[in-house]
């Protein structure tokens, strides 16, 4: 008899622990306790933790500070730093950023896989096709771009155009095409996208940024066309899209299909030289960077990333 009822509390014990939420409490509940019961001090955004529920709250309190910020934060992805004694900083996991000694282990581990140039161009071309079937490009039709193209504007030294292309039927991508005032034969083509330099006011953030602008028109002083576009979701893009959407998978996806897009327009014209391609972007810009320069097919446009310290010395005439 005491067995069977010693074997009821068990399974009762149990299924209390996996199915039962009476242990859990909000986040902001939780890191009260861990100020009152540790005598620290945590800092950290409202909106970060706002809705965030800890699970068995009560059994992730350990002996250390640090190792219940660990038990709290880890499970809901977020971390903390040490400010100063008795001082934590709480915050976002940020996955995509490493500490520089892991990152330069992973590039070795990379550079070990790669033997000579033949296993690294087959390593190329798998990369490249696995770009474009994870995003959903692979046999994506490409529709005419029917682009609308603004006077010209001059300037000292170069012009400005602006240029829409629409790169799927009914959505658009906005651009600026700088290039020299004056030129002959072909010359360099730059993609240029923006990153993520907000500002209240629109005529000073994305591709209208005043340093985006000084960079163009340097570029295009030095005898090199580029074209400044808009993120998906940002400026002019903003009209048809959100803030939200551009946070999505869709977002990325999208800023690699215009790269592409804007690519097959400039390359079609009679002035761009298709040997000399490049694309150059700051902070979130070097996501579309990466991705266009991944997923299209165009030798010459790694060659040229590999050069882009000779283009902006102005070696490309």
């Amino acid at each position: 008899m005491l067995a069977t009822l010693l074997m009821l509390a068990a399974e009762t014990t149990k299924a209390q622990w996996l199915d039962s939420d009476i242990y859990d409490q909000p986040l902001q509940q939780v890191l009260d306790q861990i100020e009152q019961r540790y005598d620290v001090q945590l800092a950290y955004e409202e909106r970060h933790i706002r809705d965030r529920i800890v699970l068995r709250a009560p059994w992730r309190f350990y002996s250390e500070v640090e190792a219940t910020l660990d038990n709290v934060l880890r499970p809901l992805d977020m971390i903390w730093g040490k400010r100063s004694d008795g001082v934590y900083e709480i915050r976002r996991w940020n996955y995509f950023l490493r500490p520089p000694a892991e990152g330069a282990a992973h590039l070795k581990e990379l550079l070990a896989t790669y033997h000579d140039l033949e296993t690294w161009e087959a390593r190329r071309a798998n990369l490249r096709t696995h770009i474009m079937e994870t995003k959903g490009l692979v046999g994506l039709k490409k529709s005419p771009l029917n682009p609308i193209i603004s006077a010209k504007r001059q300037y000292e030294g170069y012009t400005v155009e602006n240029i829409a292309l629409e790169v799927l039927p009914g959505v658009w991508v906005s651009g600026s095409l700088y290039k020299p005032a004056h030129y002959s034969g072909k010359i360099p083509v730059f993609l240029s996208p923006h990153g993520h330099f907000n500002n209240n006011d629109i005529n000073l953030r994305g591709r209208f940024r005043p340093d985006q602008q000084f960079r163009c028109a340097m570029l295009a002083r030095m005898g090199i066309a580029v074209f400044s576009y808009d993120n998906f979701g940002w400026s002019e893009s903003a009209l048809a899209f959100t803030m939200q959407d551009h946070r999505t998978d869709l977002g990325l996806v999208m800023q690699t299909w215009h790269g592409i897009r804007i690519l097959d327009y400039l390359l079609e014209q009679p002035w761009a030289d298709a040997t000399r391609v490049g694309i150059t972007g700051g902070s979130g810009g070097g996501r579309p960077e990466m991705a266009v320069a991944g997923g299209k097919d165009l030798s010459k446009l790694d060659e040229a990333l590999e050069k882009g310290e000779e283009i902006l010395r102005g070696m490309l005439k």
